[in-house]
Order: structure tokens, then C-alpha cells, then sequence
């Protein structure tokens, strides 16, 4: 009676275990590793193959300053058209996160913390991205999901978005122009490279709320030097890679003013 009862729990648990893996359809937490980048897995768990009734684009700036950067959006419409979540990679350079967008950093890839749900037929996901050091050319890459919110998979559909490809020029100026338009100038750190110390120099038009961070090149953050309401004027915030353990190598600093960002990089040489 005792074995009957115990293979009776095994049971109900396998069954529940089941049922769990089928309800986790939207991935509540995100998954990465889906996109171009990684060999177009997809989300496979929704359906084998890519469905061309999702449509999924990364709009942005086609071209970038070295080190500098630009907030792009992935758009999903299409499918089932009740939730969504994306997986968001790139090349070179860095995925940094926008507050607010439902998103979270994860080795380095953007996945959603939670399905978003559609409104007015789409959903979108906002994020920055930090153009490398380096000219040439950079991809960034994004897989969506478009599911219907039942318990399972049924009926739920997927889809890469076409490549986006980022010229990497030195002589592109949007970086300095969306500054400009922003109320605010945020300059190359000085001296660049550095160790152990460097100041970070930016200009206030008006009187903001200003948030200055210090990222890893994965946009792992590292440090808040500045959280603060500051009226007009010129700053320069310094900073020192020993106070936070850095080693050498490259890393990002983003100055959020107003909601307004701008990020750059800088490097610590020991």
C-alpha cells in the first residue's frame, strides 16, 4: 500500500512538472541565446520553426560615432498579438538598459523581465546602444515571440527581425547633435586612458535631474557617482577605477539627464 501511494506521488509530480514546463510558455524571466547572433534558435519552445505573421524590426541611427551611442526600439505586431518577449544581441559593442521598458541585462543579451502585453496591436522595447571603439561595422540582432496567453503553446508564434547593421564612422555626428538636442553636453573623461583616476566633465543647459553611472562593457553597472537635482553649469565628476576594483580593459560611463541619456566609454590602463 505504501509503494502503491508513493508511485501515486510520483506521478501527480511528474504530471505537475509537465503541466509547469507547458504554462511557462512566455518565459517569465527571459531567455537569451534565441537571436542571429547565437544561430537563430528562436523560441522554440512556442514552434519549430520562425512564423512570417510576427513582424519584428530594429529601428535606429545606421550610423555611429566610435564609443558613442543611441536608443533603438525592436517593435513587435503580428501573431496572436496578446503578449510579447524579445531577445535583443549585438556583435561589438554594449546593450545598455533604458528604465521602464521591461527589459533586463543578462550575459551581456537584453531579454523581457515579464511579457509585455500588445496595445493598439504592437508592443515595443526602447534600449541603448554603445557603438565599439572601433570603425568598421556592427550588427545588432533581435528574436520576439507574439503569444496568445493561454496555458501552453498552442497557437503561439515567433520571429527574427531583420539584421540591423551599424556603420561604425568617425566622422558621423549624431552622437554630439542628440546632445546638443538634449539640453546637455557630456564629454570624453580626461586623461583617457588612465589609472588611477579621471574626471568626467559635462555641461548643463538647465537645471535637471542628472544621473551619472559607471558600466562594465556587458552593461553590468558598477557604480552611481551622481544622483542629484543640479541647477545649470559645467561639472566635472571624478572618478577612480582602484575605489571600485577595476582592472584594465574598457568600460562605459552614461550620463542621464531628464530622462535624456548619452553614453561613452572610457579606459582604465594599469
Amino acid at each position: 500500500m505504501k509503494a502503491k501511494f508513493t508511485t501515486i506521488i510520483i506521478a501527480a509530480l511528474i504530471i505537475s512538472t509537465t503541466f509547469f514546463a507547458i504554462d511557462s510558455y512566455t518565459f517569465p524571466t527571459g531567455i537569451t541565446g534565441r537571436t542571429n547572433k547565437d544561430g537563430g534558435a528562436g523560441c522554440s519552445c512556442h514552434s519549430s520553426t520562425p512564423n512570417s505573421s510576427v513582424q519584428v524590426s530594429i529601428d535606429g541611427p545606421s550610423t555611429l560615432a566610435p564609443g558613442a551611442s543611441a536608443t533603438y526600439t525592436v517593435s513587435i505586431s503580428g501573431g496572436p498579438a496578446v503578449k510579447a518577449g524579445v531577445n535583443i544581441a549585438a556583435s561589438s559593442g554594449a546593450l545598455l538598459l533604458i528604465q521602464n521598458q521591461g527589459l533586463q541585462l543578462l550575459s551581456g543579451e537584453l531579454t523581457h523581465s515579464a511579457p509585455k502585453d500588445f496595445v493598439q496591436g504592437s508592443v515595443t522595447y526602447n534600449f541603448n546602444y554603445v557603438a565599439p571603439s572601433q570603425t568598421g561595422t556592427a550588427t545588432i540582432f533581435a528574436t520576439s515571440n507574439s503569444v496568445n496567453g493561454a496555458d501552453g503553446n498552442q497557437g503561439d508564434a515567433w520571429n527574427h527581425a531583420p539584421n540591423k547593421v551599424v556603420t561604425i564612422s568617425s566622422t558621423s555626428r549624431a552622437s554630439e547633435i542628440e546632445n546638443r538636442s538634449s539640453g546637455f553636453i557630456l564629454e570624453q573623461n580626461y586623461p583617457n586612458p588612465f589609472n588611477p583616476t579621471t574626471i568626467i566633465p559635462f555641461t548643463l543647459r538647465e537645471q535637471g535631474t542628472v544621473v551619472l553611472e559607471i558600466f562594465d562593457i556587458t552593461g553590468k553597472k558598477i557604480a552611481t557617482l551622481v544622483n542629484e537635482r543640479r541647477p545649470a553649469g559645467r561639472y566635472g565628476v571624478p572618478f577612480s577605477a582602484s575605489e571600485y576594483g577595476l582592472s584594465s580593459g574598457s568600460y562605459l560611463y552614461r550620463l542621464t539627464v531628464n530622462g535624456a541619456q548619452e553614453v561613452r566609454q572610457l579606459t582604465v590602463l594599469k
